[in-house]
């Protein structure tokens, strides 16, 4: 009874592990990209016209 849960559980956690892994290898290849700037790039929001490099 308690084991079969726990067999559950513990498919799970392999699965978001390999989930896990297959994201940090897709965040290897795109070496050079900034987060802020990946962020920004997908905001709908105008870009200021102060200067900064910060959206509105």
């Amino acid at each position: 009874m308690g084991t079969e849960k726990n067999e559950q559980e513990d498919r799970a956690g392999v699965q978001e592990s390999q989930q896990d892994q297959r994201q940090d290898d897709v965040a290897k290849q795109r070496q050079g990209q900034q987060d802020q700037k990946v962020r920004d790039d997908h905001t709908k929001k105008p870009d200021r016209k102060d200067g900064s490099g910060e959206p509105a």
